[in-house]
């Protein structure tokens, strides 16, 4: 996959991990694209978990780990505290 954003180093990502939530719409196809060429491993969650699923190979064609961590809807409260309480990240 091409790079295509400039890196600055002003500070290094390199093998952190991000949670996106809203993982599987477009905008956060793009911030998953930049955190894995910043070197970030990816967790995604959303309300519809096969668009997750989606942009989660965009991220490893690129080099990095990602995964749907859970189905949830992250604009509801009930939403926020089962990703807070959930089983959390394990790559």
């Amino acid at each position: 996959m091409e790079k295509k954003f400039c890196k600055l180093n002003l500070f290094d990502l390199s093998n952190r991990v991000a949670l996106v939530t809203g993982g599987g719409g477009g905008l956060a196809r793009m911030f998953c694209e930049v955190l894995a060429d910043f070197g970030v491993d990816v967790a995604l969650a959303d309300i519809d978990k096969e668009a997750s699923e989606r942009n989660t190979e965009r991220v490893k064609i690129s080099g990095r780990k990602a995964l749907v961590v859970q189905r949830i809807d992250s604009l509801s409260c009930f939403g926020c505290f089962q990703l807070r309480d959930g089983p959390g990240v394990h790559f």
